[in-house]
Order: C-alpha cells, then sequence, then structure tokens
C-alpha cells in the first residue's frame, strides 16, 4: 500500500472512525483499548495496527505496519524490501531525523529507532539493519505557526 506523509496508507486516511476503517479493511480484526483513552484495531495477528485516541474523537492518528504483513510503498519502491542505506537515503532527502534511539524489547530484542517528525513516520530496524516495523502518524497545521507537527 502506498505511503503517503501524514496523509494516508492506501485508501485509509488519518482522521477516519472506526467504522470507515473496519468498512476497508474488513470486520475481521482484534479490537483492543488501554485505560479507556485509545482504541487499536489489530489485523494480521497484529502485524497492522490502526490507532484511534478518544483525545481525537477516535478518528484514526496513527498505523503501525510489522515486516510481513503488507508492503509500504514510497517513493515507488516497497520499504520492506529495501536496505537501510537506501531507506535513509530517500528520507533523508525529504526530513530531517528528528529522533534517534537504541531500545531493548522483550519481544524484538534490540531495536533502532528513526524519526522523521516532519513526514509522519518512524522506522524501527533490528541489529542487523532490516527493516522490521513502520509507525506513522497524521500531521496537523499548528494553529501559530505554519509547520507541521505529530498529534502525540
Amino acid at each position: 500500500m502506498q505511503f503517503i506523509p501524514g496523509i494516508a496508507f492506501g485508501n485509509i486516511h488519518f482522521g477516519m472512525s472506526v467504522q470507515d476503517v473496519q468498512s476497508i479493511m474488513g470486520p475481521d480484526c482484534i479490537m483492543e483499548t488501554s485505560d479507556e483513552d485509545d482504541l487499536r484495531l489489530n489485523y494480521y495477528d497484529g502485524r497492522l495496527i490502526y490507532v484511534f485516541y478518544q483525545e481525537y474523537d477516535f478518528d484514526l492518528t496513527g498505523i503501525s505496519i510489522q515486516r510481513a504483513s503488507v508492503s509500504i510503498e514510497y517513493a515507488g519502491r516497497d520499504l520492506f524490501a529495501m536496505n537501510y542505506g537506501e531507506i535513509m537515503e530517500i528520507f533523508l532527502a525529504e526530513g530531517n531525523i528528528s529522533d534517534h534511539a537504541f531500545s531493548y524489547y522483550e519481544d524484538a530484542g534490540e531495536m533502532e529507532s528513526v524519526e522523521f517528525e516532519s513526514m509522519g513516520i518512524t522506522l524501527y530496524f533490528d541489529v542487523n539493519q532490516n527493516l522490521m516495523e513502520v509507525n506513522i502518524f497524521e500531521l496537523v497545521a499548528d494553529e501559530d505557526e505554519d509547520e507541521l507537527w505529530d498529534e502525540d
């Protein structure tokens, strides 16, 4: 599916309701909530997750895509089929890194995260620099400035 920074992933657009997403993706998902302030629709055994927050009237604000769920097309190429250098070259040409960290996850081990906030995307790489997960989020215009920022 094609990724349009801060706007859409395939036919799913940020700001859609839970019902809108389910009408496109189908009802075959697992619904999860945490502390009643968010709702997650999990597809493909949790490898494709749509996130809705109560603060934003449960409109779609984030999508998490793990390797082996669906393809992510950007700049005419599938990100999961590209190597670390190719991915970084594409994104560095369009935006600056806003956050870079190495973290340990119990279920995934050591991961490197690289965030391009201005594009609404965080990339997660394993120790071999294979792209394992992509989180994309909605961008909104700041009322005081013309810049875009993420809502989280």
